[in-house]
């Protein structure tokens, strides 16, 4: 493993870079502390800032153009702006139930799912973690759809028991 291929990327690769996986390790810190606790609100504070700046950074990196400059990740970073908007909003609100949801879906679905496009044969991550095996990251991307897929199933089960 090298990070060669991320220093030798341009700025906008390496904040997003950075700001990305900041969030994706912060992630699990930052939902399994006591909820309204000084720790949850410093640590979401910190994640929200990162899922942010990765956001807005993914707008500045251009390697693959369907539309233009923008490709389908794209909207990733598009529905990742409006969830943290509605996330925040929810928690000003007193909307507990609908901050948790919009968070944990944020992670799984924005930090994860981002993540393991990232990890297709080609790209800056795969180069990095499997410089040698760039197979790997379609294993990777087959275990974390089955994590995602299970994560999504039990959110719709939970919001059909509550309505």
């Amino acid at each position: 493993m090298s990070i060669s291929p991320i220093l030798d990327a341009s700025s906008a690769v390496i904040v997003h870079t950075l700001t990305a996986s900041f969030a994706l390790i912060l992630g699990p810190f930052v939902f399994t502390p006591k909820r309204r606790g000084k720790l949850h609100k410093t640590l979401g504070y910190f994640w929200i800032t990162s899922l942010f700046v990765a956001a807005c950074s993914s707008f500045l990196i251009h390697e693959i153009r369907l539309a233009g400059p923008f490709s389908p990740i794209h909207i990733l970073s598009v529905i990742t702006l409006i969830g943290l908007a509605r996330g925040f909003l929810y928690i000003r609100q007193g909307n507990v139930k609908g901050h948790e949801r919009t968070m944990l879906s944020l992670y799984w679905l924005g930090a994860l799912a981002a993540g393991i496009f990232t990890l297709l044969p080609g790209r800056i991550m795969n180069d990095v973690l499997f410089p040698t095996t760039p197979w790997m990251g379609y294993v990777v991307i087959a275990f974390g759809s089955v994590l995602i897929t299970r994560f999504v199933l039990r959110q719709s089960r939970a919001a059909r028991e509550h309505t």
